[in-house]
Protein backbone atom coordinates (compact mmCIF):
# COMPACT_ATOMS: atom_id res chain seq x y z
CA UNK A 1 0.00 0.00 0.00
CA UNK A 2 1.23 3.42 -0.85
CA UNK A 3 1.12 6.37 1.48
CA UNK A 4 -1.71 7.95 -0.54
CA UNK A 5 -3.80 4.79 -0.29
CA UNK A 6 -3.19 4.62 3.47
CA UNK A 7 -4.17 8.26 3.89
CA UNK A 8 -7.27 7.74 1.73
CA UNK A 9 -8.22 4.62 3.68
CA UNK A 10 -7.77 6.40 7.03
CA UNK A 11 -9.80 9.38 5.83
CA UNK A 12 -12.64 7.09 4.65
CA UNK A 13 -12.68 5.22 7.95
CA UNK A 14 -12.69 8.52 9.90
CA UNK A 15 -15.67 9.79 7.89
CA UNK A 16 -17.54 6.55 8.52
CA UNK A 17 -16.74 6.73 12.25
CA UNK A 18 -17.89 10.38 12.44
CA UNK A 19 -21.16 9.57 10.66
CA UNK A 20 -21.74 6.65 13.03
CA UNK A 21 -21.06 8.86 16.06
CA UNK A 22 -23.41 11.56 14.74
CA UNK A 23 -26.15 8.96 14.23
CA UNK A 24 -25.61 7.62 17.78
CA UNK A 25 -25.76 11.12 19.30
CA UNK A 26 -28.88 11.94 17.34
CA UNK A 27 -30.55 8.71 18.50
CA UNK A 28 -29.60 9.43 22.12
CA UNK A 29 -31.06 12.94 21.86
CA UNK A 30 -34.32 11.57 20.48
CA UNK A 31 -34.50 8.91 23.21
CA UNK A 32 -33.83 11.41 26.01
CA UNK A 33 -36.22 14.07 24.70
CA UNK A 34 -39.27 14.50 26.93
CA UNK A 35 -42.66 13.94 25.31
CA UNK A 36 -44.20 17.03 23.80
CA UNK A 37 -47.28 18.46 25.47
CA UNK A 38 -50.50 18.35 23.52
CA UNK A 39 -51.90 21.88 23.56
CA UNK A 40 -55.48 20.85 22.78
CA UNK A 41 -55.51 18.35 25.65
CA UNK A 42 -54.16 21.00 28.00
CA UNK A 43 -56.85 23.47 26.92
CA UNK A 44 -59.57 20.86 27.33
CA UNK A 45 -58.35 19.91 30.80
CA UNK A 46 -58.27 23.57 31.84
CA UNK A 47 -61.77 24.15 30.43
CA UNK A 48 -63.07 21.16 32.39
CA UNK A 49 -61.42 22.40 35.59
CA UNK A 50 -62.90 25.87 35.16
CA UNK A 51 -66.34 24.45 34.40
CA UNK A 52 -66.23 22.26 37.51
CA UNK A 53 -65.13 25.25 39.59
CA UNK A 54 -67.96 27.39 38.19
CA UNK A 55 -70.55 24.68 38.75
CA UNK A 56 -69.37 24.21 42.32
CA UNK A 57 -69.52 27.96 42.96
CA UNK A 58 -73.03 28.17 41.51
CA UNK A 59 -74.20 25.29 43.71
CA UNK A 60 -72.70 26.96 46.78
CA UNK A 61 -74.31 30.31 45.96
CA UNK A 62 -77.69 28.65 45.41
CA UNK A 63 -77.48 26.89 48.76
CA UNK A 64 -76.21 30.04 50.48
CA UNK A 65 -78.98 32.28 49.12
CA UNK A 66 -81.67 29.69 49.89
CA UNK A 67 -80.46 29.30 53.47
CA UNK A 68 -80.14 33.06 53.91
CA UNK A 69 -83.66 33.65 52.57
CA UNK A 70 -85.05 31.06 55.00
CA UNK A 71 -83.32 32.60 58.00
CA UNK A 72 -83.54 36.31 57.25
CA UNK A 73 -86.53 36.66 54.96
CA UNK A 74 -87.12 36.88 51.24
CA UNK A 75 -86.39 40.62 50.95
CA UNK A 76 -82.96 40.38 52.55
CA UNK A 77 -81.41 38.84 49.43
CA UNK A 78 -80.80 40.97 46.34
CA UNK A 79 -79.71 39.16 43.20
CA UNK A 80 -77.44 41.23 40.98
CA UNK A 81 -76.50 40.22 37.47
CA UNK A 82 -72.74 40.37 37.06
CA UNK A 83 -72.82 41.13 33.37
CA UNK A 84 -73.53 44.80 34.15
CA UNK A 85 -71.03 47.49 35.02
CA UNK A 86 -70.03 48.29 38.59
CA UNK A 87 -71.39 51.84 38.26
CA UNK A 88 -74.83 50.55 37.25
CA UNK A 89 -74.85 48.12 40.17
CA UNK A 90 -73.91 50.93 42.56
CA UNK A 91 -76.75 53.12 41.27
CA UNK A 92 -79.23 50.27 41.64
CA UNK A 93 -78.04 49.58 45.19
CA UNK A 94 -78.42 53.24 46.08
CA UNK A 95 -81.99 53.29 44.71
Amino acid sequence: MTEEQKASDIETKMKEWEEEQDANFKQQDEDNEPPKANLEEMFEAERNDLKEQRDGDLEFMELFTTTFKERCGEKSVVTIKTDTSADFVFIKLMD
